[in-house]
């Protein structure tokens, strides 16, 4: 596996692993074996994170204020590019959110666009993601 190419059923079970694990509120040291730590740059619309302590800084606080995940995939681009690949998705975000102090939680449900840059690691030979955009957040109709 050393100079394997990434493919598109690996990358499809890549993503598809990230969101199970959002879903089921992974704790964060088997959410850091996904990301690269160095070059990682994440950009949300609350702001960008730049490597592990900056994932774990924003990880740990949406594990305390979103419940009731459920990532739902809509579309999937997948372009191999020998050790890395681009990746463009659509992924339909439902959860409840709990704010510091209210008595309910409130329910969303949005979309997101969202492209990411993945590659090869280069000890464990798994994908990770160097770079996570997240292009355009709305809310779903009725939402």
């Amino acid at each position: 596996m050393k100079n394997a190419k990434v493919t598109e059923q690996e990358v499809r079970g890549f993503v598809t692993e990230w969101f199970v694990k959002l879903d089921e509120h992974a704790p964060t040291t088997a959410m850091l074996p996904l990301l690269c730590d160095e070059e990682l740059v994440m950009r949300f619309p609350e702001g960008t994170m730049t490597g592990h302590a900056g994932f774990t800084r924003w990880y740990e606080a949406c594990l305390n204020r979103y419940f009731d995940e459920k990532h739902i995939l809509h579309a999937l681009s997948i372009v191999p590019n020998g050790n890395s690949a681009e990746v463009k998705l659509v992924v339909q975000w439902q959860h409840a959110e709990w704010t510091p102090g209210a008595a309910r939680t409130t329910f969303h449900d949005h979309f997101a666009a969202q492209t990411w840059r993945l590659q090869r690691s280069p000890v464990a030979r798994k994908l990770w993601i160097a770079e996570y955009n997240v292009d355009y957040y709305l809310p779903s109709i009725g939402s």
